[in-house]
């Protein structure tokens, strides 16, 4: 069942989570840093919570985003209302969890039916859906692909329920979801123009969101909580106030230079995703760069790249996030780094390093090598970046790349 958390008058919020939630570990990187596979892995592991995906659509409902909040994505001590604090304490109560892993009951069906819906209203919310809609569309899911324990694979309960949702709301395009796109030839041969959204809450592309479980009192008290976003590394002094009686650490996960800015770059000229923020004058320099629009983050001083070029862009967006990490790194009880790269190759060493400093058990979990792809642009390849190499390479020699990099290679 869905609980109900409500807050009182006081300064603070009063809720379960708030009163019990001990530790936060925001996880901090660049765009494209690999914070989205790397959040996937770290599921895996029993001892931690999670969000289902990133926390920016729960700051857009509690109006903590641009342009209500800032004039970019950064977020300061004193940001936010009473008001809108408490709204953020509320959807994360809905929100922290892990994955339900058992068999799924009749009551789980109902919560997911729940939870799909609300999450329809973020990623459609020009489209009035209503929840007699998606209860009946489940149903059917459930009954052609006969689900009834267990979701065999979600791309394929996906596919099947924005089929029958798009007779009803042609307007749904399953190609603002995270699905592959031999999945979407597959089960929608017959789309027309890709539109993009007039209106961003959840940004594409939409995750697949699973069967959940929300996290009970002892796994509140027990487990630490990772959020992740990219746009964290600007949100740090606010997170320290509004996690005021929790340990709030930061988890800093680094990546090469080149690696991040070739991936910024394919995110950008991505046509299905990563759309941020609609933004008028807004003109980066690039063929098929959609006008009026902003990918990723939204540093400070973002306002200076508005008609740059793109790799300068890239460049910026890679450089500002570590370098507001590392600024704001002491407003955090506990920091630690690791660089993506690590993860990636399984490094034993690193890995239960990192265990240790989150205060769980060491586990075995799988490599992320194993794990399905999740919001990639292409395939992964060895040494992508190099199809860029001039333009790349002749930005990361300039003297502000070099210097983060120097620091990233120095840091412990």
């Amino acid at each position: 069942m869905h609980d109900i958390f409500l807050c009182d008058t006081a300064n603070e919020p009063m809720n379960p989570l708030c009163e019990n939630l001990k530790t936060v570990i925001l996880l901090c990187s660049s765009s494209r840093g690999g914070s989205s596979i790397t959040t996937e892995w770290l599921r895996q592991h029993t001892g931690i919570l999670h969000l289902r995906a990133e926390i920016n659509p729960l700051l857009h409902m509690a109006k903590l985003v641009y342009p209500y909040a800032n004039t970019s994505d950064a977020l300061t001590t004193t940001s936010g209302s009473k008001q809108q604090r408490e709204i953020l304490w509320n959807l994360l109560s809905q929100e922290v969890g892990s994955y339900h892993t058992s068999e799924l009951q009749e009551i789980d069906w109902q919560i997911f039916v729940g939870d799909l819906y609300s999450r329809l209203q973020w990623q459609w919310p020009d489209q009035d859906i209503s929840l007699a809609c998606v209860q009946k569309s489940v149903d059917t899911v459930r009954e052609e692909l006969q689900y009834d324990t267990k979701i065999s694979s979600l791309a394929e309960f996906y596919c099947t329920l924005l089929m029958i949702l798009r007779k009803q709301y042609p307007h749904i395009d399953p190609r603002w979801y995270d699905i592959d796109q031999q999945s979407i030839e597959q089960y929608f041969p017959y789309l027309g123009d890709l539109i993009p959204p007039k209106k961003i809450i959840e940004e594409p592309p939409f995750v697949l969101i699973s069967p959940w479980r929300r996290a009970s009192i002892e796994d509140l008290r027990t487990k630490p909580l990772v959020i992740k976003t990219p746009s964290n590394a600007y949100r740090i002094p606010f997170f320290r106030s509004f996690f005021s009686k929790q340990n709030l650490s930061i988890l800093h996960l680094k990546r090469k230079a080149e690696h991040a800015i070739n991936g910024l770059m394919n995110g950008w000229m991505y046509s299905r995703g990563f759309h941020s923020h609609w933004i008028h004058s807004v003109a980066i320099k690039h063929r098929d760069i959609l006008p009026n629009l902003w990918k990723y983050d939204l540093p400070p001083a973002w306002q200076q790249f508005k008609h740059a070029d793109l790799y300068n862009v890239c460049a910026f967006q890679w450089l500002s996030a570590h370098q507001h990490t590392q600024n704001s790194r002491n407003d955090s009880d506990n920091y630690h780094s690791i660089w993506f790269s690590s993860i990636l190759n399984h490094d034993q060493a690193s890995i239960q390093n990192l265990w240790t400093w989150m205060g769980v058990l060491p586990q075995s979990i799988q490599p992320i090598s194993s794990l399905p792809l999740v919001m990639a642009s292409c395939p992964p390849r060895a040494q992508r970046w190099f199809e860029k190499q001039s333009i790349i390479a002749a930005r990361c020699r300039k003297k502000d790349i070099l210097q983060c990099m120097e620091m990233l290679d120095e840091e412990k």
